[in-house]
């Protein structure tokens, strides 16, 4: 990481992120009354994509999806970074689904190319909610 990508970091940190994270007026979907003005059967949802969030490069036998391809070629992605690990979503969708149901998320909806082993199956099914 270059000094100047430290620096845009940095910025985007302290104009962005900061006044979010210093909010005192931020409160969980759980705890805001705000929610209670939508009808019950009301759905608070999040979403994701596979490639940003999955990570597990070749894991359980994923295999290389276009993506994996493209990035691994030298010369393709300017900083030489790909998915390999990503959020690592693959290994921890269970600290994810924990940490959604806790701002009171209920329903996560996620695009994945299908795979065949038993872990992507498993998240799969979490794709129309719980709770």
């Amino acid at each position: 990481m270059g000094i100047s990508s430290i620096c845009k970091a940095l910025i985007l940190f302290e104009l962005i992120l900061l006044p979010l994270f210093l909010s005192s007026d931020a409160k969980n979907l759980k705890e805001s009354s705000d929610s209670s003005s939508f009808p019950a059967d009301f759905l608070f949802g999040t979403a994701s994509s596979s490639y940003q969030f999955e990570g597990a490069y070749q894991s359980d036998g994923k295999g290389s999806s276009n993506w994996d391809v493209h990035t691994h070629k030298p010369g393709n992605i300017i900083d030489g970074s790909n998915g390999d690990i990503a959020i690592d979503q693959y290994h921890r969708y269970l600290e994810d689904i924990d940490l959604m149901a806790s701002l009171g998320v209920n329903t996560y909806r996620f695009f994945d190319v299908m795979g065949t082993n038993s872990t992507q199956r498993e998240i799969w099914r979490c794709q129309y909610g719980w709770y």
